[in-house]
């Protein structure tokens, strides 16, 4: 489904050249109101069969972007999607809170999309770790962009980057956030912001925000938000 903003500039029949130009844009806005804030190192968390590797790989063609995907099927998409881009490295691996094996399921209703849970069994498990882990293993010592899309286990992944962001070794924090409380499936934002907060961080800019579509009411159901770290405030100042 259509981000809610996309939807009313195709009611209002904006022509679609205006209507990607207008929209909301989370490259875009680091692009231009973050200048001073170079993006060099890139966590893709939960990057599925490479849908944000290729915007992120063009965007930033000089960035390292590390993606995450422990799905089996969506992670051999996701190789095949990015071969063509020589700044994307691929990792079959969940990062959460604990570096220990996860197991993979489907989501019900769709079959795109996976979830992490408790590793029942050594069929169908994972290896996992932490952002502080495997920055600490690869010698990564800033991140400049951290985005996580892990269908409900973004918070997990930001417990498990405790100290890169008590260091402020993060810039910009983008979740998937439930904002209709009827949504247990994803984080909800109430509870992602004040645990970022409690770091120091703020909200930035909030994006994809996507009306309750299982039941088809007119009320958000998530949004993508965008979060900057008190450095990354301070030297992007007006």
């Amino acid at each position: 489904m259509l981000p809610l903003t996309m939807r009313i500039f195709q009611a209002s029949g904006i022509p679609a050249r205006l209507r990607q130009r207008f929209a909301p844009n989370a490259l875009r806005d680091i692009s231009t109101l973050l200048r001073n804030t170079p993006i060099e190192t890139i966590f893709d968390v939960g990057a599925n069969i490479g849908q944000s590797a290729a915007a992120l790989a063009r965007d930033f063609p000089s960035a390292a972007i590390h993606s995450f995907e422990p799905a089996a099927d969506s992670f051999a998409e996701l190789t095949r999607r990015t071969a063509q881009y020589r700044n994307v490295t691929c990792h079959y691996l969940a990062l959460s809170s604990e570096a220990r094996s996860f197991q993979i399921v489907r989501h019900p209703s769709e079959a795109s999309m996976h979830q992490i849970t408790e590793a029942a069994d050594l069929n169908g498990t994972v290896n996992g770790s932490t952002v502080d882990a495997f920055s600490t293993d690869r010698g990564i010592q800033r991140i400049n962009f951290l985005k996580i899309d892990t269908e409900g286990h973004d918070l997990e992944v930001l417990k498990g980057a405790h100290r890169l962001l008590s260091e402020e070794r993060i810039d910009l924090v983008e979740a998937e956030c439930g904002i209709n409380p009827d949504n247990t499936f994803h984080v909800p934002f109430v509870v992602l912001k004040p645990h970022l907060e409690s770091y120091g961080y703020r909200v930035f800019r909030l994006y994809e925000q996507v009306d309750e579509w299982p039941t088809r009411e007119r009320h958000l159901r998530r949004i993508n938000a965008m979060f900057i770290s008190p450095l990354t405030i301070d030297v992007n100042r007006y």
